[in-house]
Formats: structure tokens, sequence, C-alpha cells
């Protein structure tokens, strides 16, 4: 039976995560810098400015520090204190994760238009995590590997519970938003439903693939090496998946904007998270499965509406603008 505390295997683990760490770390960077013209057309007034761009930003920019810390207390750690690079590690990890939550948030709010039951309980699962997290951080412990010559963590069977509160919260997050997109029946055929339901989709698969894993063996508890081997993979996976879909929502927009005919001196880039979303139920007095979505679309806050109507008896919308 293998021996999984066994000094020398422990090492040989150790080595074998820090490598890991480096490769995830040259592909996050790759992916931010391939991706930067999104925030440069923001900050040049080719996109218009939007509030949730400051919690898309704060993601990837958090997620970039995390990274560099890492890399910081692996290949320099004679020059920094480990205990003060574990917490500052930690504390720029979760505050990505956390963000990369909130976005799923204001999707959860916008679908189910604003709805308090709906909006108290993803905070609150939103906040949970925020509270543990808090936790992982005070409890978390590192020191100076003379064999290694890098910053390792120790008693990381702690971080079982941020692991699996992260699991949690972000099935609760989908559950609700699903819930909230499967409430009309008509809501996964078109338009920027369709766009959201899939992308619900996407990022269940992407929790299950990045979560699961560092839950099951924390709790497993092998070793540290193997405790931390998931946790850098976890946080690439849910960074890239989160701003690629917020960076996809807002081109949809703009895309929407375009096929109105409508024109903007800037692109016309539609309002996206922020968008009022309303489905009118086939018992209403317009036409059966008829759906209303309005789009703050232009900076000076002028409202527009785009009127779908799925009265087609087979089923395929006719836009009408």
């Amino acid at each position: 039976m293998v021996n999984w505390h066994d000094p020398a295997l422990v090492l040989k683990d150790y080595l074998a995560v820090i490598k890991l760490d480096h490769v995830l770390g040259g592909i996050y960077i790759w992916e931010y810098a391939t991706s930067l013209d999104y925030e440069w057309s923001v900050l040049t007034a080719k996109r218009p400015y939007r509030w949730t761009f400051a919690v898309y930003a704060l993601c990837r920019l958090a997620a970039l520090a995390a990274w560099a810390t890492l890399f910081a207390g692996l290949d320099a750690p004679a020059r920094i204190h480990c205990q003060a690079w574990d917490a500052a590690f930690y504390v720029c990890a979760y505050t990505s994760l956390a963000a990369a939550s909130f976005i799923i948030l204001l999707r959860i709010v916008a679908v189910w238009d604003r709805s308090a039951p709906a909006t108290a309980l993803a905070a609150a699962a939103w906040l949970a995590s925020i509270a543990l997290n808090v936790r992982g951080i005070a409890l978390g412990r590192s020191h100076l590997d003379p064999s290694t010559g890098a910053c390792l963590n120790t008693d990381t069977q702690r971080a079982l519970a941020n692991a699996a509160g992260i699991l949690v919260s972000d099935l609760v997050l989908l559950a609700l938003m699903l819930a909230g997109l499967a409430r009309s029946r008509d809501a996964r055929m078109f338009g920027i439903s369709k766009l959201l339901f899939h992308q619900g989709i996407a990022w269940l698969a992407l929790a299950a693939v990045a979560e699961i894993p560092t839950v099951v063996f924390v709790a497993l508890n092998l070793n540290d090496a193997w405790n931390l081997m998931f946790q850098p993979v976890e946080l690439l996976i849910l960074v890239v998946g989160a701003t690629r879909m917020y960076r996809a929502l807002t081109d949809y927009g703009a895309v929407t904007e375009f096929s109105t005919g409508r024109s903007h001196p800037h692109g016309a880039h539609a309002r996206t998270l922020e968008s009022h979303v309303r489905f009118r139920r086939p018992d209403d007095s317009a036409a059966s499965g008829t759906a209303v979505i309005r789009m703050d679309a232009f900076r000076d806050a002028r409202a527009q509406s785009v009127s779908v109507s799925t009265s087609d008896p087979r089923g395929r919308p006719e836009d009408k603008v």
C-alpha cells in the first residue's frame, strides 16, 4: 500500500504541483494578454462603460495578481515571508472567484426580474462562500521548505470547508439561473435567453470539472501536495470561463443592437447584464408566447424595446422591431 505521507513521495508530489502551477500560470497570462483588447475598447470608449465591467475587470486582475503572488512564493521564497505570502495569494484568488460568482449572481437578478426571494437566496449563497473563504485565509499556514526552496502550505485539509462552500454556492446560483429561464416555456428558443441557458449549462459543466476534484482530494487528504493539486486548476477554469461568458454576452448585445438597425457612434453595444428580460405567459392578453426584452443600449440611458413574437405555429420566432 502506498504511504502517501512518506517524505520522499510528498517531495515528489510537491515538485509536480510547482511545475503544474507554472504551466497554469502561463496559460492564464496568455489568456489575459490575448483578450486585453476588450478592456482597451472600453477604456477608449469604443464600447460603452457599464458598472458590471468593474466586476469583470476585478475578476481578471485579481486572478493575475494571484498568479504573480504564487510565482513569487515558488521562485523567490528567500525574499518574502511565507505566511504573508500565503495570505496574499488566497486573498487574490478568493477575490477573483468571488467576482466570477458575482457575475452569475447578476444574471440571476436579471432573469428573475429582480425578484426579492430569488435575489436574497442568491446573495445569501454568495456571501456564505465569502465567509468561508475569509475563514480559510485566517486558518492558512505556510513555511519555507529547504528541500524544494519554495514556500509550501501545511495543514491543507482545513481548506475542505472552503472548497465545499464554493462548490455548493455555485450550484445554488446555477440552479436559480436555470430555474428562472425554465419558468417560460419558450425561454430556451430564442434570443438572449437561449444564450443565457446555454451559458448556464456550460458553467455547470465547468464548475463540476473544476471544483469536484478539489473537494474530493481535500476530503481524501492523501497529503498536502495532493490537497493543493487542483486548486490552481479551479482558479484558472472558473475565472477564464466566467470572463469569456461575460464577453460573449456583451458581444451578443452588440449584434442584437446592430440587427435592429439602430446606430451608435461607438459601435452600438447593447446593455446586457443589466438588461431587463420579461416573458409574457400564454394566458396574457397579448399574443401567445410573446416576449419583451428591454435593453438600455445608449449612454444617455434612452430605453429601447425589442419585441419577439412566437405566434408561428411551428414555434419559430419572428422578430419585430
